[in-house]
């Protein structure tokens, strides 16, 4: 049994601040993020319709390739879900961008110059407001270098049928009111809310090198209560060199 394999600890033998670590309850910060999750994900409900409303259909568990006759394209969500899918102790790998994934994963066809059939994959990462972390943006701009480490072992490797076919790109979709919208109508007033097509004629995409010129560029900055798990007096003692801190911000672009 797994309870033997794994020398589980006894339920009653575990406290409450144990139960809570296990969690990832941690005072403040972990409170504000719990009401945060516990909202509708505006955001991902934006995209989901802005994808379905253009022709591109979600893959559901029991799908079958008859489904997909009448659509360009098809998604999925693959990113970490923590509005309806919370993982506990979060903060055990949330910060390392070795373990980031972007919200969906879409593939569409479209045609090249010549109106030649030809599909595309993409990596989207969906944000409800315009508002960008410090942090986000590097997991971003790290993702963006293992995409291209992989187009390059594609186009040097890959068999002709399969070279076009696994090209990948990453994209940042942002709905900037949808957030903001969202909690004022469901909060405030008490009413049920769903995207529209004015959240979907809103959006902004990006790539990551859009998303990082617009945020270097911006002079609308806020610091975030929370701060990284590494220490950064330990990170200086180990290299003298480094200009590294535990500073978490994020701008409005």
């Amino acid at each position: 049994m797994v309870k033997q394999f794994w020398d589980l600890r006894d339920p009653e033998k575990i406290t409450e601040s144990q139960t809570r670590s296990m969690l990832g309850d941690f005072g403040s910060v972990s409170k504000r993020f719990q009401d945060n999750t516990k909202q509708q994900d505006y955001g991902a409900e934006c995209f989901e319709f802005d994808m379905e409303t253009n022709g591109i259909k979600k893959v559901s568990a029991d799908w079958n390739w008859m489904q997909f006759e009448d659509c360009s394209g098809a998604f999925q969500q693959i990113g970490a879900d923590p509005f309806n899918f919370p993982i506990p102790n979060v903060v055990a790998f949330m910060w390392n961008v070795d373990f980031f994934n972007p919200d969906y994963f879409v593939c569409y066809w479209t045609q090249n110059d010549k109106n030649s059939p030809f599909l595309k994959n993409k990596f989207v990462e969906v944000k409800g407001s315009s508002s960008i972390k410090n942090e986000d943006l590097r997991k971003y701009q790290l993702f963006q270098k293992r995409i291209d480490k992989h187009n390059e072992q594609v186009k040097l490797y890959a068999k002709p049928q399969f070279r076009n076919r696994c090209l990948l790109e990453f994209e940042i979709f942002i709905y900037p009111n949808a957030y903001g919208d969202g909690t004022y109508k469901t909060q405030e007033l008490g009413q049920i809310w769903t995207p529209t097509l004015d959240h979907i004629e809103q959006r902004k995409i990006y790539t990551v090198e859009e998303l990082t010129e617009k945020f270097y560029g911006s002079d609308r900055s806020y610091d975030i209560k929370s701060r990284h798990i590494f220490d950064p007096k330990k990170v200086k003692q180990i290299n003298p060199n480094s200009t590294w801190s535990d500073r978490l911000f994020k701008k409005y672009i």
